[in-house]
């Protein structure tokens, strides 16, 4: 028979939190560098900036998981168990997948490419009044 822990649905939403706010440490670290830097030095910079906080974070975080596991409640350690996993995969995820999603905005960025639409250029205010 097959038992069903409802606490891990719900664990999902806390996790996209923490992602987020990963996302946003990295975000206010690539928003701290300066724009004519080449974007190599600005995600050098970034990382070095925010990689100790999300570090810090991320084994604070896995590590109480990690010790809920020692529980004798079944339903707390299979939680406790996702959770822990599931913080060591979005620590991944921020460093390469979002870091890779980074570095390639900065590349459009460098290349006055517009934010939504990558595939045009993005106009310069001085001629866009010309335009209308």
């Amino acid at each position: 028979m097959r038992r069903h822990i409802a606490e891990t649905d719900s664990v999902f939403l806390f996790f996209a939190a923490v992602g987020i706010d990963d996302a946003f440490v990295l975000l206010a670290g690539w928003r701290s560098t300066s724009p004519k830097n080449s974007v190599p030095e600005r995600m050098a910079e970034t990382f070095a900036t925010a990689s100790v906080s999300i570090t810090l974070t991320t084994i604070t975080d896995m590590a109480s998981f990690f010790v809920g596991i020692l529980t004798p409640l079944k339903g707390i350690q299979i939680f406790c168990l996702y959770s822990g996993a599931t913080i060591i995969f979005i620590y991944f995820y921020q460093l390469f997948m979002f870091g890779a999603c980074l570095a390639l905005s900065g590349y459009h960025e460098e290349d006055k490419r517009h934010g939504f639409a990558v595939w045009t250029k993005a106009i310069p205010p001085a001629e866009a009044s010309n335009l209308a």
